[in-house]
């Protein structure tokens, strides 16, 4: 889900874009600038150079259209979507980064690999497209199962204030994945090379590299950037299961979370509306129940649910699995997906984040797969480039 903040700093919202910030004045010495051509313009008209006159008028005219509007003219809501979007770019592309990393590193199956794969789940050599997608689908409602009944537990315990039960939860979740992924990877990669890792030293150091980001996540006196970027690399390290499953159980999944969350979210009997309006309620009636830090990505003018960046992602990852066009595309497809999600969010309010980057991601992979690798292929068998 992505939600806005009732109130940003005007010194914020007041940032120039990026892109113009070579050459720029302010609004009035822009209209000193193209009144000087102007007047310039004119006085050699008067002395008889028409066509020096005619330059400097057009020169003038180019200096506006490169200097933009003052800010007075500036859309105050397409500088707000700016910002937005510019703030939330180096997260998500760290994450994004980071889980192709991995994937390349790990050489993931896209039939499915690791503990997250079941061997009764996987796609048989003698199974037909019916056996495969019948095993895709029951794979991925199983998982949807657990989703939305530890969704369901989790609101439960909120709203019973079960705080220790809360904050224990997403500490021993946090803890898990952020020590698990290092150790696979550990693992796998002595097999690959060849050289022995102790088990008990393995343990003890991925034990405390999961301890310690899950309290910087959740303790309150921690760093604030050391914090983001604990939780940042939770996102990489919940990817994990995902990027394993089999091809078509991740379809299936995709599919039921964008169903979910548009429920969860939209409907009066959302769990996540529930748990929202259950916060702000009891923040106005001044009730002492503090939510675990770790459920969602604050940013300075937006928040992002932590499960929008593990699918986020898990569709770059995917993309990493089949090849470089493809990564970049659909890369690129989910950065647009979620610009567009901030473009179309109301000021103070929450919207699925999920449901459109990930439409645009799913249709840019499988458009890149099918099209543009074949593409390529064919242009480097031809020795031929753009």
């Amino acid at each position: 889900m992505l939600g806005t903040h009732a109130v940003a700093s005007d010194a914020t919202l007041a940032e120039a874009p990026a892109g113009a910030a070579v050459g720029i004045a302010s609004g009035e010495e822009n209209t000193r600038a193209a009144e000087c051509a102007d007047e310039g313009s004119h006085e050699q008209s008067s002395q008889g150079h028409h066509h020096g006159g005619a330059m400097t008028t057009l020169a003038a005219r180019a200096v506006r259209a490169l200097l933009g509007p003052s800010e007075e003219g500036r859309d105050p809501r397409a500088q707000a979507i700016f910002d937005k979007a510019n703030c939330l770019t180096a997260p998500l592309a760290f994450v994004l980064v980071l889980v192709c990393a991995y994937v390349w590193g790990l050489d993931l199956d896209p039939a499915g690999s690791g503990p997250f794969a079941p061997e009764r789940f996987r796609p048989a050599d003698g199974d037909d497209a019916r056996a495969r997608t019948a095993k895709g689908a029951a794979y991925a409602a199983i998982i949807m199962g657990v989703i939305i009944v530890l969704t369901f537990a989790f609101v439960a315990m909120l709203h019973f204030r079960l705080e220790k039960m809360v904050h224990g939860l997403v500490l021993a979740t946090f803890t898990g994945f952020l020590g698990g992924l290092p150790a696979y990877i550990m693992v796998r990669a002595s097999a690959w090379h060849e050289f022995p890792v102790d088990a008990v030293t393995l343990c003890i150091v991925c034990w405390n590299l999961g301890a310690l980001g899950a309290l910087a996540i959740l303790w309150e006196g921690a760093p604030q950037r050391l914090s983001r970027l604990s939780l940042l690399l939770a996102s990489v390290a919940l990817t994990w299961p995902f990027c394993s499953l089999p091809e078509l159980t991740l379809w299936f999944l995709v599919l039921f979370m964008v169903v979910w969350d548009l429920f969860a979210v939209l409907t009066p009997c959302g769990p996540f509306r529930y748990a929202m309006e259950l916060e702000q309620e009891r923040k106005y009636m001044a009730i002492d129940f503090q939510m675990p830090q770790g459920m969602v990505y604050q940013g300075s003018l937006y928040e992002l649910g932590l499960m929008d960046l593990v699918f986020y992602g898990v569709i770059v990852g995917r993309g990493a699995m089949v090849d470089a066009c493809t990564t970049a595309a659909c890369f690129c497809a989910v950065m647009a997906g979620l610009l567009i999600t901030i473009a179309v969010t109301p000021d103070n309010v929450t919207i699925p984040a999920l449901p459109i980057a990930l439409t645009v991601g799913v249709i840019v992979y499988f458009g890149s797969r099918y099209s543009l690798q074949a593409f390529c292929s064919a242009m480097s068998a031809e020795l031929l480039s753009i």
